[in-house]
């Protein structure tokens, strides 16, 4: 991700909270990737991968959180705490 970066984020300002509703649009190029590069690299085959992200989109699909708020909005939620 450090070389995709959103102008949301750039430059960086650590003196504050940088909110966005991108956040879990990155996180999940972050996982895609993450998973894509153990296919690339032969750690585990192309089925075992189909598979895992088939259980992931299960796992949304059968959440209810969808249906309650946005990924934009939980987004930038997910910097408040309540």
């Amino acid at each position: 991700m450090k070389r995709i970066k959103s102008a949301a984020f750039a430059p960086y300002d650590l003196s504050q909270e940088n909110y966005t509703t991108l956040l879990w649009l990155f996180e999940g190029f972050t996982s895609y990737y993450d998973d894509l590069m153990l296919v690339r690299t032969g750690l585990i085959s192309a089925g075992d991968y189909f598979s895992q992200i088939g259980k992931t989109i299960g796992g949304v699909l059968r959440g209810s959180g969808r249906l309650k708020q946005s990924v934009a909005q939980s987004s930038f939620d997910a910097w408040v705490t309540r």
